[in-house]
């Protein structure tokens, strides 16, 4: 594997509603509602959130999907 390919598969910590909802590029309520509506994956330290933006990036696949599957279900 050389050095391209492993940096599909490496990941940044996410400290904060704003850096998570800059990465989402979303309000900081939007990724709140996000996270106690739809499940964005996120956790807490103590009274710190934190996420991941692999995590994130598999919850946004995970999301399109469902949509996907939802809207094909409706025709």
């Amino acid at each position: 594997m050389d050095k391209t390919e492993l940096k599909s598969y490496t990941s940044t910590v996410l400290r904060g509603w704003k850096e998570i909802a800059e990465y989402l590029r979303c309000s900081l309520p939007t990724a709140r509602k996000y996270y106690r509506n739809r499940g964005l994956p996120c956790g807490y330290i103590g009274s710190h959130v934190i996420s991941s933006t692999s995590l994130i990036d598999r919850w946004i696949v995970m999301q399109k999907r469902h949509y996907f599957v939802m809207e094909e279900k409706n025709k």
